[in-house]
């Protein structure tokens, strides 16, 4: 990849073919950014995050971010509602609340931080898991120092949480 990082924004509407629209938006973009290893990771997980968002509006669009740098791609959801998402017991015989538990499974690290208006929702991929073996970790945006569930995602989480595992190292 080239010009990094790169980051790409898009609003999408309260209405039942928005999740489509975004496992759309991010093939698009990652087929563009040479990153179609990560489509289909990606897709489900921002299908995850966007269908959680627009549960929680009627009138707003939420907004997906896309932040590729050599060795991450951060994966972003904002939406008006400030109330932190719940995991959930993916065990139950609940038809849904399974949607925290794949991104927490299939997300390098993932959490929450208020936003204006609302919260944003945020996962980890590695950019490059085949390239993934030994080599240290380029940080993935400048942070105040978040923790797990909370906040910008640093470099990585702390490993108090569950979903807060140790990446793979990843190199250019």
């Amino acid at each position: 990849m080239t010009g990094l990082p790169r980051r790409q924004h898009a609003d999408f509407p309260p209405h039942p073919t928005s999740a489509a629209e975004a496992r759309r938006h991010v093939r698009a973009v990652l087929t563009t950014w040479h990153l179609s290893d990560l489509v289909d990771t990606a897709q489900l997980l921002v299908s995850e995050l966007i269908t959680n968002a627009l549960k929680t509006t009627t009138t707003s669009p939420v907004r997906l971010t896309l932040d590729s740098s050599r060795s991450h791609l951060v994966i972003e959801v904002r939406d008006p509602d400030p109330i932190p998402p719940t995991p959930r017991d993916p065990f139950t015989m609940d038809e849904g609340g399974r949607g925290l538990f794949l991104v927490e499974t299939l997300a390098e690290a993932w959490g929450h931080r208020p936003a204006s208006p609302g919260k944003t929702v945020w996962c980890v991929l590695p950019a490059s898991p085949e390239k993934c073996r030994g080599a240290t970790p380029e940080p993935l945006l400048e942070s105040p120092g978040a923790s797990a569930h909370e906040g910008t995602p640093e470099p990585w989480p702390t490993a108090s949480h569950p979903s807060s595992r140790t990446p793979p190292a990843c190199s250019t």
